[in-house]
């Protein structure tokens, strides 16, 4: 107490600290104030978004997505949006964090991933929740929905193939095929623009990259733009850019995890 010895300017009666030294003051019958601790809770993989219940982590197919019904992309993304986008489907799957898959089959080639944490990208919309990660879904199944079989038929289609050159119709571009190339690492190669289409095919994909300095085709029905190719893309074999497109049989549309890219003339 010896070391706060300096008297206070206004009232020499009083001392006032000193060199580096304060009289420290509390208010008497001050309320007691305690800080309510906040938690945050872990991400987790939902077990339901009724009526479906989780399935598991699960690959994507090498001949198509595991999931081929509807596609659905938000900034929004969550494990209950996206049951309720797939309602009336036996099947759903969120991937990469915002991407939203229905269908009443799993594609063959498809199979649980060897560990659950290989869906850990949490959901654009609540990062509570996991949605998949890359080339990987957290799948639900509705049980109560019953999917009919159908007999199967066999038919003869041409060799498709990949044109060096496509021309956008009304947005008056021409592309030029830069090759088969990989997704980018823990994200899309081309991650501006995405449309999925059952009729898809490389016009109607360059006509919607319209602006853009690339597109690129995925998985038949896919569509991708982006001024550049993500870290990570690689070009690789013609030959893994082996699925025709779903609305131009005679062409070529990627593969899975492939993109058949195309870079618009100057």
């Amino acid at each position: 107490l010896s070391e706060c010895n300096m008297v206070c300017a206004g009232d020499q009666f009083e001392y006032c600290g000193a060199g580096n030294r304060l009289d420290l003051y509390v208010l008497a019958n001050a309320p007691t104030v305690t800080a309510n601790p906040t938690t945050t809770a872990a991400p987790s993989h939902q077990p339901t978004a009724s009526p479906f219940t989780f399935v598991g982590c699960w690959t994507e197919g090498t001949n198509g997505r595991t999931l081929s019904g509807k596609t659905s992309v938000s900034g929004d993304m969550t494990v209950e949006s996206c049951a309720a986008f797939c309602d009336g489907y036996k099947y759903f799957g969120v991937e990469y964090s915002s991407e939203c898959y229905c269908g009443n089959t799993i594609n063959p080639t498809s199979s649980e991933a060897p560990s659950l944490n290989d869906c850990n990208m949490l959901c654009s919309g609540n990062p509570s929740q996991y949605c998949g990660g890359p080339s990987r879904l957290d799948l639900y199944e509705n049980e109560g929905v019953i999917v009919p079989t159908s007999p199967s038929s066999t038919s003869t289609l041409s060799t498709p193939t990949q044109p060096s050159t496509v021309i956008a119709p009304t947005a008056q571009a021409t592309w030029t095929s830069k090759g088969c190339y990989t997704e980018a690492t823990g994200m899309r190669a081309l991650s501006e623009q995405t449309l999925a289409s059952d009729n898809l095919t490389l016009e109607l994909c360059a006509e919607f990259c319209n602006g853009y300095q690339f597109f690129g085709t995925e998985y038949s029905r896919e569509c991708y733009c982006g001024d550049t190719l993500n870290t990570g893309s690689v070009e690789v074999s013609d030959g893994e850019c082996s699925m025709p497109c779903a609305g131009d049989a005679s062409q070529l549309c990627g593969a899975g995890n492939r993109l058949s890219v195309y870079e618009v003339e100057a």
